[in-house]
């Protein structure tokens, strides 16, 4: 965010949320804002509002339920004609299976709360359900 907020003209809002400030910079410019706020339910306020949105790295955070609610939050708050840039790794590359640790990792995280471990494969058929859900949404 920051190397883009140097980017692009100061006129241009940034705004940044995760589930903590924990990560939250502590100096940033005027035009990036960040909140608490979670991918899988945002702010009502938001509907129609952005015309980008990136998120990334949320492979091991989101069961597939959670990614088909994200999905169609991003739809929700993104204006017409807006975008949505995923970022998310295979875990197999994230976790190369190089040993006994490694391998325990890997199966832990496969198996852990319907987590999705080929995003490449199902992500793209959430998003495209996510937009008809909300293409067809009476305003």
């Amino acid at each position: 965010m920051m190397e883009l907020a140097a980017q692009v003209p100061p006129t241009v809002q940034i705004h940044g949320i995760d589930i903590t400030s924990g990560l939250f910079p502590t100096s940033y410019p005027d035009n990036i804002q960040f909140s608490v706020n979670s991918v899988t339910s945002l702010p009502e306020s938001w509907t129609s509002s952005y015309y980008f949105l990136h998120q990334r790295f949320l492979i091991a955070a989101l069961t597939k339920d959670m990614w088909k609610s994200a999905t169609t939050e991003m739809f929700r708050v993104l204006v017409k004609g807006g975008w949505v840039e995923l970022v998310e790794p295979a875990i197999g590359s994230m976790f190369p299976s190089v040993g006994p640790h490694s391998t325990k990792v890997w199966s832990m995280t496969t198996s852990y709360r319907g987590i999705i471990t080929s995003p490449h494969t199902h992500i793209p058929e959430l998003l495209l359900e996510a937009n008809y859900k909300y293409s067809n949404v009476k305003r």
